[in-house]
């Protein structure tokens, strides 16, 4: 079964914590927990990733395409 990358980019680690009265405190660990559980739900593996680096991202990107795996990005 191939996995399902989930890519999260730049700065999506402060989700939560920055200016949460405007945008709210669901954080990055929310969004990974109810993303397992909907993979888990559809019988899915999925892998989410978070990186504020073009470049590690674009090796992401790069190994899913090998792996002919699926991928989500999250700008």
């Amino acid at each position: 079964m191939s996995v399902i990358y989930v890519l999260n980019g730049p700065n999506l680690n402060l989700l939560g914590s920055r200016e949460p009265e405007v945008y709210g405190t669901f954080s990055l660990g929310d969004l990974e927990a109810s993303l397992q559980s909907w993979a888990l739900s559809m019988d899915q593996t999925i892998k989410v990733l978070q990186t504020n680096s073009e470049d590690e991202l674009m090796g992401w990107i790069h190994a899913a395409i090998k792996e002919k795996s699926s991928v989500v990005i999250n700008p």
